[in-house]
């Protein structure tokens, strides 16, 4: 500044700070029982920022007892040259595959819609001996029947499997040899006849006590015996014919 001797000069230094770079990559969807995430690794951009938000701890995120897109932003730099990047991560809520087991059913039993017992976590899959969807069929099965309930995805997978008690239900074979008797035939011991469970109940036309009567009948007579065990009910039908006693009546010639 001034003129010939009279002017001056001062010179000065002017840093120039280079921006800063917040730029980072969102954690993949986490799930609440995940171990921390180290957000320094996520960086594209410039370290040594710092790091705030739901569940945030230095550089740590701690997804536990969070749920949904948590926002969390790095800060970087500083005055005018400081970046700041904001982002979400998602976490995913553990899923639950908590269900209870139905009473024991017996062989044949009606068909159980399992997904009225979860109750943890709907719409899982279910697997096992006996499985349609969620529907469990015992027919034709017997014992201790492993089910298998899976639900949610990733590292929020739940599994859960517990045993469904199928009983077999008794045997309620009987046989009768001559299936036709006779009206006026003696009563038949019908618990002679029982080839399998013994110990249940003969019902039908002509019966009492366990013994058929067939004294007054005529024609096809449905006999039914039910035998019970460990609460399982069984039954079988059988047809025994009676045949009316023929009249022998005849007049004498003149």
């Amino acid at each position: 500044v001034g003129s010939g001797t009279c002017s001056t000069a001062l010179q000065e230094n002017i840093t120039v700070v280079a921006s800063a770079n917040a730029s980072w990559t969102p954690q993949t969807p986490v799930c609440e029982s995940d171990p921390d995430v180290d957000l320094a690794t996520l960086l594209l951009g410039t370290a040594g920022g710092t790091w705030s938000g739901s569940g945030v701890t230095g550089s740590g995120f701690d997804p536990s007892g969070l749920a949904g897109n948590i926002a969390i932003t790095y800060t970087v730099g500083t005055g005018a040259c400081q970046q700041t990047s904001t982002q979400n991560i998602n976490v995913l809520s553990l899923a639950d595959a908590s269900w209870t087991v139905p009473p024991p059913v017996c062989t044949g039993s009606a068909i159980i819609d399992l997904s009225l017992f979860v109750t943890g976590t709907l719409g899982g899959i279910w697997t096992g001996t006996g499985i349609t969807g969620s529907n469990f069929n015992p027919a034709a099965i017997s014992g201790a029947i492993a089910i298998t309930y899976t639900v949610g995805s990733g590292n929020c997978t739940s599994t859960s499997m517990q045993n469904i008690t199928v009983n077999a239900g008794p045997d309620p074979a009987w046989n009768f040899a001559s299936p036709n008797v006779c009206e006026n035939a003696a009563p038949i011991d019908l618990m002679l006849l029982v080839t399998g469970q013994i110990g249940g109940t003969f019902t039908g036309t002509g019966v009492a006590a366990g013994f058929f009567n067939p004294n007054g009948l005529s024609g096809p007579q449905t006999i039914t015996y039910e035998v019970a065990q460990n609460g399982c009910l069984s039954t079988m039908s059988r047809i025994i014919t009676v045949s009316s006693l023929p009249v022998a009546t005849w007049t004498t010639p003149g």
